[in-house]
């Protein structure tokens, strides 16, 4: 009964969840907790597995194609800091899209950085012992 109900639940989270993308495809999952800066900004496509622990961070533009996998603490930022600036930690900040292509795995602990392609099919292993 409590095993129905924490899947009921969770199915309702995802539904309110998803409601805050720019665009959220079907039959995704996000397993909680996860952490997404920026929702308006990022594009996910059909069959999508997003796993506890990821952060993504949107406010460049994230796009995630279909059927991508993307493994427990993994972190996309599509927002960096100007290195040449007086004082980073405040201004300017720098935005570049991620776009992480369709049939994509992305393992454990894998940090993409702003700007990247990942292309169609790429396996991303990261964080590996």
């Amino acid at each position: 009964m409590i095993n129905k109900l924490s899947q009921y639940l969770n199915k309702i989270r995802l539904i309110l969840f998803s409601l805050s993308f720019e665009k959220f495809g079907k039959r995704n999952s996000i397993s909680f907790p996860v952490h997404l800066e920026g929702k308006k900004y990022i594009i996910v496509g059909d069959d999508v597995s997003i796993n506890a622990y990821v952060h993504i961070w949107g406010h460049g533009g994230v796009k995630i194609g279909n059927r991508v996998l993307i493994a427990t603490h993994t972190a996309i930022t599509s927002l960096t800091h100007d290195y040449t600036y007086e004082n980073m930690r405040f201004e300017p900040i720098i935005a570049k899209p991620v776009v992480i292509e369709g049939d994509v795995w992305i393992d454990s602990n894998a940090v993409i950085n702003p700007g990247i392609t990942i292309g169609k099919g790429a396996v991303i292993g990261a964080g590996l012992l």
